[in-house]
């Protein structure tokens, strides 16, 4: 089962999601490309541990990969476009 609802406001879908899965996924937004062992080491938890809360992460949101979960949490309003390091357009 998902931990999902709808918004009451918009319809779109509200997640719940703990504050360590956000944290997770908020340091894979704010370090594009970084490695699991990397964020892993950034967030003192083990790459099985990290591992772990993707895996969670991306069934609760229904993503598939790093970079589609990453979407939906930028379109859910789990990781705000603040939070993203992005590529400045020249």
């Amino acid at each position: 089962m998902l931990s999902q609802t709808t918004c009451r406001q918009c319809g779109e879908p509200n997640y719940f999601l703990t504050k360590r899965q956000t944290e997770v996924i908020k340091a894979f937004a704010a370090r594009p490309g970084a490695t699991n062992r990397e964020i892993a080491r950034l967030l003192s938890i083990s790459v099985n541990t990290l591992k772990e809360h993707l895996r969670i992460i991306y069934r609760t949101v229904g993503a598939e990969s790093r970079s589609e979960c990453l979407i939906i949490c930028l379109k859910t309003g789990i990781v705000e476009r603040d939070e993203c390091c992005t590529v400045k357009q020249q």
